[in-house]
Formats: C-alpha cells, sequence, structure tokens
C-alpha cells in the first residue's frame, strides 16, 4: 500500500493541517477545530493552576493557531526560543521540532490565513483610554487576573498580557475579545463586550471598535501600568464592582 502510494503522481494536500497533525501527535495535548485533546485515561495527568480552570492546565487550542501568532513567535515556539513559554503554570511541556520550524510556520499560515478578518484601527489620541480600559477603575478589569509585566493580578495568575503585541495578530485579538468562548469554550475569560456591545459606556462614547484597539494601542505603546494596582504589593486595596 506504501510503495503504491509512493508510486502514484498525485500528492494528497493537507488543507486543513488533520493529517499532519494527526502524524506529528499533536492531537494527544491540543484541540483544533473540535478534534484532539487529551484522552480519558491521559487527562488527568495535565496538572497546573486550577485557579484558572481548564485553561490552567491542558494546552492551549491550535484552531486558527496560524493566524492567531506572529510568524516570528509561532517559529520560536516550534524552535524552544527562550522565552517563548508565556503560560509557566502548565506542567506538560511541548516537544520542539526546530528542524521544522520554519516550515511549520508558513504551512500553519497558509491554512489558517483570514484576509477577511477586520482591523485595528489604532488612534494616538486614545491611548490613555487604554489604560483605563485595562484597569479596574472604570475599566473591564483585565488586571484582575491577568499579569502586568512584573505586577502581579489582583486575582487569579493568568497569563501577562503586557508584550501580547509581540505574540498576536491584532485581527485575532480583535475576534477573540469579542467572544473569547468562541475560541476556547473552557475560558474564565467573560465576553467582555456581549453581543459586540460595549459595557463601558462613559469611556470613548461606549464605541466597541475603538476601545478594543485603544487596549491593543495601549499594549503595544502605553508606558506604566494601567490603574488599579495598588500603591504597596503587601497592602490591601478593594476590587470596585
Amino acid at each position: 500500500s506504501l510503495l503504491a502510494w509512493l508510486a502514484g503522481e498525485r500528492a494528497v494536500e493537507d488543507t486543513d493541517g488533520s493529517i499532519t497533525l494527526a502524524a506529528m501527535n499533536c492531537y494527544a495535548c491540543h484541540d483544533r477545530d473540535g478534534k484532539g485533546g487529551p484522552t480519558v485515561e491521559a487527562n488527568p495527568y495535565f496538572v497546573g493552576d486550577e485557579a484558572i480552570g481548564d485553561s490552567g492546565r491542558l494546552p492551549p487550542p491550535l484552531t486558527g493557531i496560524g493566524h492567531k501568532l506572529r510568524s516570528e513567535w509561532l517559529q520560536g515556539v516550534f524552535a524552544g526560543k527562550e522565552g517563548s513559554r508565556v503560560r509557566p503554570y502548565l506542567k506538560t511541556e511541548m516537544p520542539l521540532y526546530r528542524a521544522h520550524a520554519a516550515a511549520l510556520t508558513a504551512w500553519l499560515q497558509r491554512i489558517d490565513a483570514q484576509p477577511e478578518a477586520r482591523p485595528l484601527t489604532e488612534r494616538e489620541s486614545d491611548l490613555e483610554a487604554g489604560r483605563k480600559l485595562l484597569g479596574i477603575h472604570g475599566g473591564v478589569n483585565c488586571i484582575t487576573c491577568h499579569h502586568w509585566g512584573e505586577k502581579k493580578s489582583l486575582g487569579i495568575g493568568a497569563l501577562d498580557i503586557s508584550a501580547l503585541d509581540e505574540r498576536l495578530r491584532p485581527e485575532w485579538f480583535r475576534g477573540y475579545l469579542l467572544d473569547p468562548a468562541g475560541y476556547r469554550a473552557d475560558t474564565l475569560m467573560p465576553p467582555l463586550w456581549p453581543g459586540g456591545q460595549s459595557m463601558v459606556p462613559d469611556v470613548l462614547g461606549g464605541d466597541t471598535e475603538r476601545q478594543i484597539a485603544a487596549i491593543w494601542h495601549f499594549i503595544r505603546k502605553g508606558e506604566g501600568p494601567p490603574e488599579g494596582f495598588p500603591a504597596h504589593a503587601a497592602g490591601q486595596y478593594e476590587i470596585v464592582p
């Protein structure tokens, strides 16, 4: 059977990635488009930070990964580049594919390309609005769960969001904020713009697109932390609902 296939003239195009990901055993840990992920028997062996739910112990989905991650970052993940591990609470470590890093990156970005994805329009004038939105004083409370550089989150220890622009494509970031559960059903990330509507009407007039773009803009260009971190790490602080 193998000889007959190799002797044939028609190549098999892995248009959705399923053949390659199965051959590389990526499905043993990762889900992609509802396929794969830990089996019932293996699931208990995936451990990490239980405070973040399954997101704190299971590897992230590979759905649209070529659209999600920037080329340099994705290649660095495959090659095991220093600093490419952004979820230190996950105890399961991914094997490295240094020899195939460039080819895998180019292939995933080709099959996951979404040229129709809506881009973000950044405005310099919205920079401080982005700081406010990331914080807890009239914002959407991102730092309640997420670290910001060396500053620890005010609650559970989700991944650092201070340098997301180094990893993510802005178009993916926009789509994720509008529908976090659509990307990962078990996420603790709430829908901050349910139905595309802002829950913070007094920032940028409640304009959803401007608010998301402002958050991205501050992550990319802002200086200092978002509003709401306590002056002293050991001091008491109030999280205002």
